[in-house]
């Protein structure tokens, strides 16, 4: 049996210079539980919470660095 899958987009920004989208298929109830989540915490859209999520993902990790290093 298939999985129901949802697209999601968000658009970050890697540095001051460049804008990047990134799109990722997620299960619908993943999705619909982070639309509830947002609404209640105070983002505006889901793409808002992935964008804050991504963020803190890469502030917290190596990502930054790895960019830096592998450019």
């Amino acid at each position: 049996m298939a999985k129901n899958i949802k697209k999601s987009v968000a658009s970050i920004e890697i540095d001051s210079s460049s804008k990047a989208r990134v799109c990722s298929d997620i299960d619908v109830n993943f999705a619909k539980g982070l639309m509830k989540y947002a609404k209640n915490n105070g983002f505006v859209t889901r793409s808002n919470l992935i964008n804050y999520i991504l963020y803190n993902w890469a502030n917290d990790s190596d990502f930054y660095d790895w960019i830096k290093n592998n450019s």
